[in-house]
């Protein structure tokens, strides 16, 4: 059995104004994209990309949790 595991996950706020933000991950296999390169389009707000899934931190809970 594969044990090893490649998927990654950066978590990040994204703030819409001085009041308003967002709790969110971004999920990658580090095989196909570097994290220095998904933290680049994290802070250029570029959220579509073949190899990096986004999503609200609300989102990924509701989802995953079942994994843990």
């Amino acid at each position: 059995m594969n044990t090893n595991h490649h998927v990654k996950m950066i978590e990040y706020t994204e703030k819409y104004d001085f009041w308003t933000e967002q709790d969110k991950v971004a999920l990658f296999d580090g095989r196909d994209i570097s994290e220095e390169e998904v933290n680049r389009l994290i802070r250029e707000g570029d959220e579509c990309h073949p190899h990096v899934v986004f999503m609200t931190k609300k989102q990924y809970d509701n989802v995953f949790r079942s994994l843990k």
